[in-house]
């Protein structure tokens, strides 16, 4: 897909989310004082609308709007959860990768490729800059050149031999077997990790790849001038963080006098809002605050 295209797709999929989120809350705002429709009765000729099991007597065009209302949700909140997975796939998940420049991150993988054909490949799973995907969502492929690195969905992640400073075999604080990749690619993910074992034939082939004076495996510090520089936030992914906080806050006010009603699991949820609300104006706002 041509990069102009997919831009102005990601305007139209934010724009298509934010009307679908919108138009739940405004139901959910109807739907919770008088009630609506679908749960609603018409009884000798007259309109009665029912919330928590108490009906209320509205006119025909109330009620005609209230069944149309209840209908458009079948139509945007479709079109919003697929216009949300197409951002997280082509936004969200490609900048928590950092993968650096799509052209030149797409030259590289067919350099790596080109090298020959694969000496050693796996299905895993790992951690590629800042994302996480479990096994079997990651293909490892070790080629002469290099090493590609494809998240099931994602464009692939090439990290030439030449570029390579160490691999570094631990394990999780939960026990799986691990082996780190170092690097001082500029444009690469700064931290990619595979859920290896030592002995995996991938983790021979890509320390094969290292070179002579690393080949132990002891880890050679980056000089100053290879550290990666932090890729800044796309536009579109700025402008979803805006809205999404945006959106956040409106059902939050919409929704927090009826969550009262509920008790003690109206409080949870609420208390869970604040927090996730809290950590994601820490994470994007003070954490991140230079990549915008």
């Amino acid at each position: 897909m041509p990069v102009r295209l997919r831009r102005q797709l990601q305007w139209v999929a934010l724009v298509v989310v934010a009307i679908g989120f919108l138009n739940f809350v405004w139901f959910f705002s109807e739907s919770s004082t008088i009630g609506d429709a679908q749960r609603g009765y018409i009884l000798d000729g007259r309109y009665y609308l029912v919330h928590a099991g108490v009906g209320t007597e509205v006119s025909r065009a109330t009620w005609d709007w209230s069944n149309l209302h209840a209908a458009s949700l079948f139509v945007t909140h479709p079109l919003a959860m697929a216009a949300g997975a197409f951002l997280l796939f082509t936004v969200v998940f490609p900048s928590m990768t950092r993968n650096g420049d799509a052209t030149v991150t797409a030259l590289r993988v067919q350099r790596i490729r080109a090298s020959g054909s694969a000496t050693a490949s796996q299905r895993t799973g790992g951690k590629v800059g800042e994302l996480r995907a479990t096994k079997p969502l990651v293909t490892v492929n070790v080629h002469p050149g290099g090493v590609v690195i494809k998240v099931i969905g994602l464009a692939p992640v090439g990290i030439e031999a030449a570029n390579l400073t160490s691999v570094v075999s631990s394990r999780s604080k939960f026990g799986t077997a691990t082996v780190r990749i170092l690097l001082r690619e500029i444009g690469a993910p700064p931290d990619i990790l595979l859920y290896l074992d030592e002995s995996s034939p991938v983790t021979t082939a890509i320390r094969s790849l290292l070179p002579l004076e690393t080949g132990s495996g002891a880890v050679r510090a980056p000089r100053v001038a290879d550290v990666p520089p932090v890729e800044p936030y796309p536009t579109v992914m700025k402008a979803m963080i805006i809205v999404g906080f945006g959106l956040s806050l409106v059902f939050a006010l919409v929704a927090w006098p009826f969550a009262g009603r509920l008790g003690g699991f109206g409080l949870i949820w609420s208390l869970g809002l604040v927090l996730i609300l809290g950590y994601n104006a820490w994470k994007y706002f003070i954490r991140d605050r230079h990549r915008w």
